[in-house]
């Protein structure tokens, strides 16, 4: 069967079902089909589509789930399954991955109608009127609902408390930070929200017994002119405690609770003090300074949740506690008020071995994979410290035959450890809302190119992070090292270089010596649930301090750069990205994510050439999804038209550049409880900073650069299991940058002709999410 005539079977068998799907139903059954909202508005509504579809999403009434928005397959598979005898195979098939149908009820329309006007009246429509009808056809009911909102009220006056207590004053002193304001609609959401804000302030405030409850307000529409003003009270307390301060007093911390018997048997457990903290435990397992350095209050303190979240949150961020629970005991002590901390803390699992495989294969007959086995101890040294190692082992290989089979083996050994404060040869005071950390990480790297050559990359990183915020996360690496070391490399390679002053350049030894900045900006914990930004940008500067101590060493000479350290070359540059993202929610069900990405290597002084290993590529499962890593660019740069090109190797050089542009969008949407697709859009190429003769169009000119993106898009089949997900993406070549070949691959789409694939098609099986 031919690949056109397979898409329109398929096709068509989809309509099918969806057709015969009223064919199981009952002669007194009536199958849902859809709502429909005719708004007879007095006044223009802003954005109708939308107020059209809150009133839709209201309703009790909601049809089938259709498959990419297209066909009722869930329905479709449960009334398949349900027919004739039952076994565990159907009983499996209704149950697990089919839908019941949706049948109507005029009882849940007559019921929706109702919701629907209570939720206008809630957004400020007082005088809201709706009702319904219907439509039978083929057994199919859609139901129309005919909404009249009527007049908008809006906001007049907001009126605050203005008794003489020190709660009232809080509040008084707090107004301009109101969530209402005066001519916005009246919304009743708005009116909780605000309840939660009053609530926070004040349990920010000491008054640890005082809730959102406690609030209420009165309305007053005598103003006319359809406006409303809005007086805030706050209910007389039933408990005088309910209106009282509360501070911090004595601090109990049980680090190693697993259950609630340690805690009703104190005789079992050992009992330690530091500062005004009580460690109550079994074992000594954890340093009692890093737990304390992870508490928020203190004794004497006025109580604060944003102290009690915190608590929480920088005790669960060390990494050793598999839950952790706060609780307090009131107590009065000569006429002020108390409370006693009970911080209960689980431990999970101190050590942990775990392994990942990764595939990936381009539609040709290079295959790559990866496997690594990891190793973490979460406790290293009784100090909440982190020790990760993980050996990683991948080839590519080459499946056609007469070729070698093993293209490329890559062997890594990394070591990361993290301290739950700064190290430091001075003091430096720390806010505690900071959560800060030492990182040390160790990288060995052994990279054999079969055709090519042989390198090995060590890397050490000293490093701090911190937050500020909920927002900024900080990282700062003073020292970077890094040192290429080349073993060997083929009379090929070397004929490639030899063609190729940039790539000879960037592939000498070199010894990296620098420093390097990341920030981190999202507000995903501030728009929990809903849509969020991410950001992060990363400067990464190398050979300055080398390079000034030479300079100064050669004042007297005639010695001229390129200088040595220990008779290695080091390399010079300066080097900025960065990476925008953005998760719009669309849906329940559906995400559109995007992301925005340039980088910029500049080398100088010691350096004519960006070093291979800081250079950008493109491609791959987690980039340009239609390419093999690092086989995009740079510019319109045809690898294969190139006098550098080996034409009896297997698979392209690597491409790499010192610029990189890449825009991705990606709409993500459920399939059934853990599966998911995708359907993505990337667009983007990398480009050499200076001419080389050996490789034309590389090069960045901005007469040209603009026509020399790619494009690709595709499919993607994910199985998403919370802590892991398993990604399957189809990339393809929608534009093809390099001269010399066809610029638009779609235009001759032909998936069923093997050599079409092999050239615009690519494979990916990766974990986790490519952004």
């Amino acid at each position: 069967m031919k690949p056109i005539s397979f898409f329109f079977f398929i096709s068509g068998l989809f309509v099918f079902s969806g057709c015969v799907n009223t064919r199981f139903l009952k002669d007194n059954e009536i199958l849902f089909r859809r709502n429909k909202i005719e708004l007879e508005s007095i006044e223009k509504v802003k954005h109708p589509a939308q107020f059209k579809n809150d009133l839709i999403s209201i309703s009790q009434l909601q049809p089938n789930k259709k498959f990419l928005g297209l066909f009722k397959i869930r329905l479709w598979f449960y009334n398949v399954s349900s027919q004739g005898k039952m076994n565990k195979f159907k009983y499996w098939m209704r149950d697990k991955i089919g839908e019941p149908p949706v049948l109507y009820d005029s009882l849940m329309a007559a019921k929706s109608t109702l919701l629907i006007t209570n939720y206008l009246k809630n957004k400020g429509y007082f005088y809201a009127e709706a009702d319904y009808r219907h439509r039978i056809h083929h057994k199919r009911a859609e139901v129309i609902y005919t909404v009249k909102p009527g007049y908008l009220y809006r906001m007049r006056n907001i009126y605050f408390p203005d008794g003489t207590s020190q709660l009232h004053q809080i509040i008084s002193k707090h107004k301009n930070k109101s969530l209402l304001q005066s001519g916005e609609p009246f919304d009743v959401s708005a009116l909780k929200a605000e309840r939660e804000r009053i609530a926070d302030l004040l349990r920010n405030q000491g008054y640890y017994l005082f809730n959102r409850e406690m609030v209420y307000f009165d309305l007053d529409s005598t103003p006319g002119n359809r406006r409303v003003d809005v007086y805030l009270r706050i209910s007389d307390p039933e408990d005088s405690l309910q209106h009282a301060v509360f501070y911090i007093d004595s601090i109990y911390v049980f680090p190693d609770i697993t259950d609630n018997k340690a805690v009703k048997k104190p005789t079992t457990l050992d009992t330690s003090y530091y500062r005004e903290f009580v460690f109550i435990s079994k074992k000594k397992r954890y340093r009692k300074k890093v737990l304390a350095s992870a508490i928020h209050f203190a004794r004497d303190s006025i109580y604060r949740v944003t102290d009690h979240n915190a608590t929480i949150s920088h005790l669960s961020e060390l990494g050793v506690f598999r839950y952790v629970n706060i609780d307090y005991r009131l107590k009065t002590q000569n006429g002020k008020n108390y409370l006693n901390c009970y911080i209960y803390l689980s431990p999970s699992k101190r050590q942990e071995i775990a392994a990942e495989f990764e595939a990936n294969n381009n539609t040709d007959y290079n295959l790559g994979t990866s496997l690594t086995i990891s190793y973490r101890n979460k406790n290293t040294f009784r100090g909440t410290e982190l020790l990760s190692l993980s050996i990683s082992g991948g080839f590519e290989s080459n499946l056609e035959r007469g070729s070698r089979f093993f293209n490329t083996v890559d062997l890594q050994f990394k070591a990361d450890l993290y301290f739950n404060q700064f190290l430091l040869p001075f003091r430096i005071k720390v806010p505690k809302t900071a959560r800060p950390k030492t990182r040390l990480t160790f990288r060995n790297e052994y990279l054999r190119r079969t055709e090519y050559y042989t390198t090995n990359t060590f890397i050490f990183l000293f490093g701090y992070e911190w937050y500020r915020g909920q927002t900024q996360r900080h990282i700062v690496n003073p020292l970077v090292f890094n040192f290429v070391k080349i073993f060997e490399s083929t009379p090929t390679f070397q004929e490639i270089l030899r063609q190729s002053p940039s790539l000879r350049n960037s592939f000498t030894q070199q010894m990296i010596f620098g420093f390097e900045y990341n920030f981190i900006w999202t507000n995903q914990s501030i728009h929990r649930g809903r849509s969020f930004f991410y950001y992060i940008g990363k400067i990464n500067s190398s050979g300055n301090f080398l390079h000034l101590i030479n300079l100064l060493a050669h004042l007297n000479d005639s010695k001229k750069p390129p200088y040595q350290v220990v008779g290695v070359d080091y390399s010079q540059f300066f080097l900025v990205d960065s990476d925008i993202r953005n998760y719009l929610r669309l849906h329940r069900t559906v995400q559109l994510v995007s992301r925005l990405y340039g980088g910029i290597g500049v080398p100088f002084g010691n350096s004519t050439t960006l070093t291979y290993v800081k250079q950008f590529f493109s491609g791959g499962a987690n980039s340009m999804r239609g390419w093999r890593i690092r086989s995009l660019g740079p510019g319109a740069f045809n690898f294969e038209t190139s006098n550098i090109y080996n034409e009896t190797g297997q698979f392209f050089f690597d491409q790499t550049g010192e610029i990189k542009l890449e825009a991705n969008t990606e709409l993500r949407f459920d399939i059934y409880k853990f599966i998911k697709g995708a359907v993505f859009f990337d667009i983007g190429n990398i480009w050499l900073l200076r001419a080389d003769t050996s490789r034309p169009y590389a090069n960045i000119d901005i007469s040209r650069f603009w026509n020399e993106f790619a494009i690709g898009s595709g499919l993607g089949l994910r199985f998403d299991f919370t802590y892991f997900v398993l990604r399957f993406d189809v990339g393809l070549k929608l534009r093809e940058p390099a001269l010399g070949k066809q610029r638009w691959p779609i235009a001759s789409f032909n998936p069923g002709n093997k050599a079409w694939r092999q050239e615009n098609m690519r494979f990916n099986l990766a974990i986790g999410y490519p952004f």
